[in-house]
């Protein structure tokens, strides 16, 4: 029997989440609002690929307040919002959590687990994190570019039993899709910051989608400055590499298109909230903590006026 999935937060990672898990015929509930909830209710979730679009039937989409009244218990809830959202979530994965319940953080940034738990006492919280790019392309409707879409969870919590991990790891591996249950959860959630978040400060310091980052010249330069600072961060926190992070990173990031912008800079760019403690300012007070100057996150800081 699978097990029954919910997703908070229908942007573009829970959007994509949503679709795959629905493709593959999971039980999945996507939690909306708004016009967004309103499109997927007509037209069903409309998801977008290189390829071509398809509508998502299978992705049942409700409102907080709908799926309270149905008295459901789900297993697993990936959350998905933006970081500062959490605090308005929270009652709801409060409600909606049952004694077994997982709620696994799908956030941008580092330490957002912590977070969670502070929010959320008594309920069960992995560690979690996923290899995306992906956005809300109008009301009812998410695109996904490129095909990398990987997603990491663990947890020490002796309370979550082995046999549900791997289940989760299994029914989350789907075309298009894959689900890694890691044993090193912090390591990970470090390493993809070392990717993102020295890509989200070095194109809010030059003002630039990726294109100047693939190529030689100050930017790159930059990039690959604030990859380091992430390595020197995890090592004072007992993290260690085999692989040359900086040599990967650059790696993945030639493989974006140029035209691709992180979702920190678009939300900056569109004057709304945005995860600047997540990305920006929690890293500088672990890096205070550390012993690390964590000076290409300082200047990120400075460009956005803190």
């Amino acid at each position: 029997m699978s097990l029954r999935y919910v997703i908070v937060g229908a942007g573009g990672v829970g959007g994509s989440v949503a679709a795959f898990l629905g493709m593959a015929g999971r039980d999945v509930t996507l939690i909306a609002r708004g016009s967004h909830l309103d499109a997927m209710k007509e037209n069903g979730l409309i998801f977008v690929r290189d390829g071509g679009e398809q509508a998502i039937p299978a992705v049942k989409a409700l409102s907080s307040e709908e799926y309270l009244t149905r008295r459901e218990t789900p297993d697993v809830i990936f959350l998905c919002t933006k970081s500062y959202s959490v605090k308005e979530v929270a009652p709801f994965i409060r409600q909606a959590a049952g004694k077994s319940t997982l709620v696994i953080s799908l956030l941008n940034g580092i330490a957002a687990a912590e977070q969670i738990r502070e929010l959320l006492p008594g309920v069960k919280v992995a560690d979690g994190l996923i290899y995306i790019f992906a956005r809300k392309d109008g009301d009812g409707r998410i695109y996904l570019s490129g095909d990398r879409m990987h997603i990491y969870f663990g947890t020490e919590d002796p309370e979550v039993s082995r046999e549900k991990l791997e289940m989760i790891q299994k029914e989350c591996t789907v075309p298009g899709m894959k689900a890694t249950l890691s044993e090193d959860i912090q390591k990970e959630v470090l390493r993809k910051f070392s990717l993102v978040g020295a890509m989200a400060v070095t194109a809010l310091v030059y003002h630039c989608p990726m294109g100047p980052l693939m190529k030689p010249g100050e930017e790159r330069g930059f990039y690959r400055e604030a990859i380091g600072e992430v390595v020197a961060l995890g090592e004072k926190m007992g993290i260690h590499y085999e692989e040359d992070l900086i040599e990967r990173n650059l790696t993945i990031l030639d493989r974006s298109r140029p035209e691709d912008t992180t979702s920190l800079q678009r939300d900056v760019e569109a004057g709304g909230p945005c995860e600047t403690d997540a990305f920006i300012l929690r890293p500088i007070r672990l890096g205070e903590r550390c012993g690390v100057d964590m000076k290409c996150w300082k200047r990120a800081a400075e460009a956005l006026g803190f």
